[in-house]
C-alpha cells in the first residue's frame, strides 16, 4: 500500500485478526505462491473446513502439525487480499462472493483443482 492510498482508500484493506476462531487440525496444509496466485493444497478435511467457513461465514483456523497455519476470514467486502503474516500465518479473507464460488465449486467428497474468480486464490483438494 502507498503513502497516499492511506488517504485515498484505495487498494486492499488489512485484514483484522478475529479473536476467536474454531481451529481445526487437517492431515496436509501447505500454501505457496505461483506469480500472484495464493495457492492453498490440502485433504478433503481441510476443504470441508474451508466449505464450513464459506457457508457460516464463521472465521477459521486450519493446522497441520508444525506447518504454518491458515485463518479463513469472512468479511463483507472484497477488498483485502491473501496476506502472509509472519506471527498468525496465512490469512485468507473470504468476502460473500468468494465463500459462494467457494461453495460451488468445491466438493466435500472428491479432490481436485479450483482456481477462482473471485479471489487470486488456488484450492487443491487432494
Amino acid at each position: 500500500m502507498g503513502f497516499l492510498d492511506r488517504f485515498r482508500r484505495t487498494g486492499p484493506k488489512r485484514i483484522v485478526f478475529p479473536e476467536q476462531l474454531h481451529t481445526v487440525e487437517v492431515g496436509d496444509l501447505h500454501v505457496h505462491t505461483a506469480e500472484e496466485l495464493v495457492v492453498l493444497s490440502t485433504d478433503l478435511a481441510g476443504a470441508r473446513a474451508l466449505i464450513e467457513t464459506a457457508v457460516s461465514r464463521r472465521p477459521m483456523r486450519l493446522t497441520c502439525g508444525d506447518k504454518r497455519p491458515v485463518a479463513l476470514i469472512p468479511l463483507e467486502h472484497a477488498r483485502s487480499v491473501p496476506t502472509l503474516d509472519p506471527k498468525l500465518g496465512w490469512l485468507l479473507p473470504l468476502s460473500p462472493e468468494t465463500g459462494a464460488e467457494i461453495s460451488r465449486r468445491i466438493s466435500r467428497e472428491a479432490p481436485g483443482e479450483h482456481e477462482l474468480e473471485t479471489l487470486n486464490l488456488a484450492v487443491v483438494v487432494s
